[in-house]
């Protein structure tokens, strides 16, 4: 059973998170694009867990790369524009990422909705200017181009800059 866009509970009742990529949350645009799509995938056939290290997350779930069919639900996801990679992440999903920041697809085509903002960048994530998040962080960059940071690898803020706009 598909939970939302990164996240299934197999029929034992545990929850599987997809490693390495994040998609829009619920009540977020596209978010109901996302969990169409691996809902879609989860139907395509047997499901295969690749145990992620860590194995778990901080609440618990069971991180997995999850191919269904022999389709990497991630690589799926990544590629249609619908989850974005964590920096660190497998050197395909960065690939499918750039191609899809490069087309502009799914959350990659939104981001004339944050035109000319700045956005400070950190190591992993990039932040709005006032972050809270950024009180003990040291700061590396500041930008506008979103799309290079995509690309680079680091993903939108969780707290400050609720992903996409």
């Amino acid at each position: 059973m598909v939970l939302d866009g990164d996240t299934l509970r197999l029929p034992g009742g545990e929850r599987v998170r997809l490693a390495a990529i994040d998609t829009p949350e619920r009540g977020r645009p596209l978010a109901d694009r996302a969990t169409a799509l691996l809902t879609s995938l989860a139907g395509g056939g047997p499901v295969e867990l690749v145990p992620a290290d860590p194995p778990r997350d901080r609440y618990g779930r069971l991180l997995a790369d999850v191919r269904i069919g022999g389709l990497s639900a991630s690589e799926v996801l990544v590629g249609a524009g619908l989850a974005w990679v964590y920096i660190g992440g497998d050197e395909r999903l960065g690939a499918l990422q750039a191609a899809a920041v490069d087309a502009g697809v799914g959350v990659h085509g939104r981001y004339g909705r944050v035109a000319g903002e700045l956005f400070v960048v950190t190591s992993r994530r990039f932040h709005r200017d006032r972050c809270p998040v950024l009180g003990g962080v040291a700061r590396r960059e500041a930008t506008t181009d979103v799309a290079s940071l995509f690309k680079s690898g680091r993903s939108p803020c969780r707290t400050c800059l609720r992903w996409p706009p």
